[in-house]
């Protein structure tokens, strides 16, 4: 247990500070703790706000592979529940390409599981696809900037 006892108002200032993951929770957490022991002080804003500037500042916000899809197919309309279901349909292709690219970006996630979270693709599949908006976004402008676009609606929050 990482022994840290903040009240509700500056748990609330780090979770709306931070914008990673847990990893990156648990290591803003320990050295709010090694400053609190070094300057035998208690926790306050200021603390927790020198904590974070030192570790960089903010840290990235990584969206959720389902925050990823939804936002995806909100642009292309088209049925979260269609895009993860293993269906073929030409309707489907490009956005499941597109996820694709953007769970590869702003995720830690492998090839294998961002396949299982479209539909049971195989990480070949997926590495074809990122391949292809890849190329596609050199050649076609608007398409580059769609995609750009979503990577921003999903990484802002």
């Amino acid at each position: 247990a990482l022994k840290l006892e903040l009240d509700d108002e500056l748990v609330s200032y780090v979770a709306k500070s931070l914008k990673g993951n847990i990893r990156q929770l648990e290591g803003v957490v320990n050295c709010i703790k090694a400053s609190r022991d070094l300057v035998n002080a208690p926790v306050d804003r200021d603390m927790i706000k020198r904590v974070i500037e030192d570790m960089g500042g903010d840290i990235d916000f990584m969206p959720s592979p389902d925050s990823i899809i939804n936002e995806v197919c909100r642009y292309y309309s088209v049925s979260p529940e269609l895009l993860k279901s293993k269906h073929r349909h030409k309707e489907i292709l490009l956005p499941r390409q597109v996820a694709s690219y953007i769970m590869r970006n702003h995720t830690e996630l492998s090839l294998a599981d961002i396949g299982k979270h479209l539909g049971g693709q195989h990480y070949t599949t997926i590495i074809n696809s990122i391949d292809t908006v890849t190329i596609k976004m050199r050649e076609d402008a608007s398409f580059a900037n769609t995609v750009k676009d979503l990577e921003h609606n999903v990484t802002e929050h």
